[in-house]
């Protein structure tokens, strides 16, 4: 039987649980992840090439790819009043019901939208932890209402989300990089075809200008596009 090009399938890994991590870390070699605090990006992913490191040893790459969710307008008043838009036409039935599915199936019905998310009270069940703890973390630190985390999670599935012109999205995504938060990005345009069309025909010509996206592919196969090993090392 003749060997694939890439001698074994690229390894992508979602979530960023300390299960996931440590996953992750011995097997992974593309990780998808939802952050939204640059800091907390920051040190997930440290943490995450030093336990790779560790256990699969420095020459071993991986790359981090955090969900941004851009909405873009010609003016950063035009993309607020996008988003806005957007978020109101979540029927809050289905939002909650969305949420309650990350929240481990929490029941949410007896709570007033207005109830502040840090007295509704998240049962124990089968959920995933990281996108949990994300959940709380960003609600606490916007002092969010249930309604606000709701149209969050049903508008972005919890990804970071970015509000403004393209310059904006595209200076955002510079800082994420050069800090070390991600190594590239999994873009999830909030409205096809329109806002896609926004952003390859107006945020990627800003981060070609600046060195920071390539023109053209690689030559090869998935793995050698990403600019990862070509050759299988330990797992």
């Amino acid at each position: 039987i003749e060997q694939s090009p890439q001698g074994y399938p690229l390894l992508v890994q979602a979530g960023s649980s300390k299960k996931g991590t440590a996953f992750a870390s011995k097997h992974a070699e593309v990780v998808f992840t939802a952050q939204n605090d640059i800091d907390n990006a920051v040190a997930f992913a440290h943490n995450l090439k030093e336990q790779v490191a560790e256990k699969r040893g420095p020459e071993q790459e991986i790359v981090i790819m955090p969900g941004i969710f851009p909405f873009i307008g010609e003016t950063r008043e035009e993309a607020v009043a996008h988003y806005k838009e957007l978020q109101d036409l979540i029927v809050p039935e289905m939002g909650l019901e969305l949420l309650s599915s990350y929240l481990g199936d929490t029941d949410l019905s007896g709570y007033e939208l207005s109830t502040p998310f840090e007295n509704v009270h998240i049962d124990k069940g089968n959920n995933i932890q990281s996108r949990v703890d994300l959940i709380k973390d960003t609600a606490k630190k916007n002092n969010s209402t249930l309604e606000d985390v709701m149209k969050h999670v049903a508008g972005a599935r919890g990804h970071h989300i970015i509000v403004g012109t393209a310059e904006d999205v595209a200076d955002r995504m510079e800082e994420w990089f050069t800090r070390g938060a991600a190594d590239g990005f999994n873009i999830m345009p909030p409205l096809n075809p329109t806002q896609f069309e926004l952003f390859v025909n107006k945020v990627v010509p800003i981060l070609e200008e600046r060195g920071l996206v390539q023109r053209e592919y690689n030559a090869g196969t998935l793995r050698e596009k990403l600019g990862l090993n070509t050759t299988k090392v330990k797992s």
